[in-house]
Order: C-alpha cells, then sequence, then structure tokens
C-alpha cells in the first residue's frame, strides 16, 4: 500500500507540474473610478479603483476608464490605447512637487495607439514647471468637451518624434502657460492637428515645424486676452522640408496686442479671423513676417486693428 500511494503521490506532482500555469488577471475592457473607491479594489464598476492611474493599470489596450462621481483622480501615465471618460466631473492635478515637470497627464503611447480624452478637468494650481498634458508618443490624441488651466509651464505640449494627429475640439484651454505647444522634432514626424470650438484664455497656440512638416486647422474658436509678451497664434518651419501650415477659420483673436506671427517657413491661410487690441492699447500687429519665407493668404473676409508687418497678404488660392 505504501508503495501504491508514493507512485499515486508521485504521479499527481508530475500532472500538476505538466499543467499550463494559471492565467494572470486579465485587463478589463471597462473600468470605473469613483471618489468612494479604493486602488486595492479590481476597478469593476461595483468595486471601482480610486484614481486614474490604477484604473489605466487595469484596463485593457483600447478600453475605456470611466469615472462614477466627481472627484480627485490624480495624475497619471498613458502607455497604450484607451479612453479617459470623465462625464465632465473628473479633475486631476499635476504632483505638487518632484524632480522635471510636474505633469498632470503623460502619455508615452505606441505609434498606432490612439488616446482619447473626454470631459476632463485639469487644473495646475500655477505649480512651478507644471505640465498639463504631454504627449510624448502616440498615433492620435483627442481632446474633447474638457478644461486644462492654470499649468505654469504648458497647458498642452506635443513632441512628436513619428507621425501624429491631434483633435482637441470644445475645450477651455486657460494660462499662465503658453497654451498649446505643437513640435515636430524629428525627420518624418509630422503633425496633423484639428482644433475647433476652442477658447484660450490667456494662451496661445506655438506651432513649430522644426524637421517635418506640420500641418494645423483653427476653426470657430476664440483666443482671448494674451498677455503682452506672448502671442496668440505662433508658426515656425526652420528648413526646407520643415514648413507649417495652419489655416485659420472663423477665428477671433480678442484683446490681444499680436495677432499671428510667421517665421521661416511658415504660411497660414486666413478667413473670417479678428484681431483686437485692448482697449487704450495699440496693437503691434494684425500678421506679422518674420522671415522672407513665410506667406499669408487671405479670402478677403479678416479684420485685423494691428497692421500687416513686414509682408503682404496674398490673394487666397483658388481650389
Amino acid at each position: 500500500m505504501r508503495k501504491i500511494a508514493l507512485l499515486f503521490t508521485r504521479f499527481v506532482t508530475v500532472l500538476i507540474w505538466l499543467l499550463p500555469a494559471a492565467p494572470a488577471q486579465a485587463q478589463l475592457v471597462q473600468t470605473f473610478v469613483s471618489g468612494l473607491g479604493s486602488d486595492g479594489n479590481p476597478c469593476t464598476f461595483a468595486q471601482p479603483c480610486q484614481h486614474f492611474q490604477a484604473a489605466v493599470n487595469a484596463t485593457a489596450a483600447g478600453g475605456e476608464v470611466d469615472a462614477l462621481d466627481p472627484g480627485d483622480y490624480g495624475s497619471f501615465t498613458i502607455s497604450h490605447a484607451i479612453t479617459i471618460e470623465g462625464q465632465g466631473w473628473s479633475y486631476a492635478a499635476p504632483p505638487a512637487s518632484g524632480p522635471g515637470n510636474p505633469t498632470a497627464i503623460i502619455i508615452n503611447a505606441g505609434t498606432g495607439d490612439t488616446i482619447k480624452i473626454r470631459g476632463v478637468l485639469l487644473d495646475g494650481f500655477d505649480i512651478p514647471a507644471s505640465i498639463g498634458i504631454i504627449f510624448n508618443s502616440g498615433g492620435r490624441l483627442e481632446i474633447t468637451d474638457s478644461v486644462v488651466g492654470n499649468f505654469n509651464n504648458n497647458e498642452i505640449i506635443v513632441y512628436a518624434t513619428t507621425a501624429m494627429s491631434l483633435l482637441i475640439s470644445n475645450t477651455i484651454v486657460r494660462g499662465p502657460g503658453v497654451g498649446i505647444s505643437l513640435n515636430a522634432n524629428a525627420s518624418g514626424a509630422t503633425i496633423t492637428g484639428v482644433f475647433d470650438k476652442l477658447t484660450l484664455d490667456g494662451a496661445g497656440v506655438f506651432a513649430g515645424a522644426f524637421y517635418a512638416s506640420l500641418n494645423l486647422s483653427i476653426t470657430n474658436s476664440h483666443v482671448d486676452n494674451v498677455d503682452m509678451t506672448s502671442v496668440p497664434v505662433y508658426l515656425e518651419g526652420s528648413s526646407p522640408n520643415a514648413i507649417s501650415t495652419v489655416i485659420l477659420k472663423n477665428v477671433t483673436l480678442n484683446q490681444d496686442i499680436y495677432g499671428v506671427l510667421l517665421l521661416g517657413n511658415a504660411n497660414v491661410y486666413l478667413s473670417r479671423v479678428t484681431q483686437t487690441a485692448p482697449a487704450g492699447s495699440t496693437s503691434t500687429s494684425g500678421v506679422q513676417f518674420l522671415s522672407p519665407n513665410n506667406a499669408a493668404f487671405s479670402d478677403g473676409t479678416n479684420h485685423f486693428t494691428g497692421p500687416i508687418v513686414g509682408g503682404t497678404l496674398s490673394a487666397w488660392p483658388s481650389q
């Protein structure tokens, strides 16, 4: 009997060894956060997590994180395709201190990944060197129905090293930071952007093509109260292969000393653009050319309080 028992034990041991290991807990397609949740929870609807980072970590590529109630859900890093659905009541802020630039959302995703941020309030509390969103890598970033403001360094910044696209819609961006900064920083690192129903309050748009092309369309938008040292729309292209091309349609540059500044290989197309200076101030320029390679095209529907400096507006080419 002892031999039989020993053989049976060895058989069970070998069988267990041959069986596949138990799989790790699968990531979820949809996860949830709540102010009453816990990051020790599985991030389900019944047992939500407390912070976005825990939920992002538990969400499968292409999945969605939903905020169940108003709350501060913390700063976080995204490394795969995902949707953050804030419902208009979720809130995130950068760390109060730490090395580098305290940032609310850092995106280090794959080249084919799409990241969607909806209905999220990002507040930087004017923390020194703080940044709202850094888009370091990924295929596409969409920001809709959100508010990003009070970041000391920059509200939204894109560093493109591969081809990227960007959509910002129905969103408010507030200073004191630069605003939205787009940087095509490597050969082939093109940026294609569409901004619609965008309000920039005390912040502007910088579009810099340093090694590759940048194409941006801004429509039905307002840029208000940019301070005396900043520019509502600043376009820069630094080489023949690095060209910034921007279309402005139905855009108001309100209470701004400057309008549109062009540097290097930068082209702008203007339709129904209105620029006004602050009361009691004299506008320095409506459109200013800082390089002989600049080009600005108008369809004749624009109004600038400031003069056209350093160049002339050409007729919008026929399509």
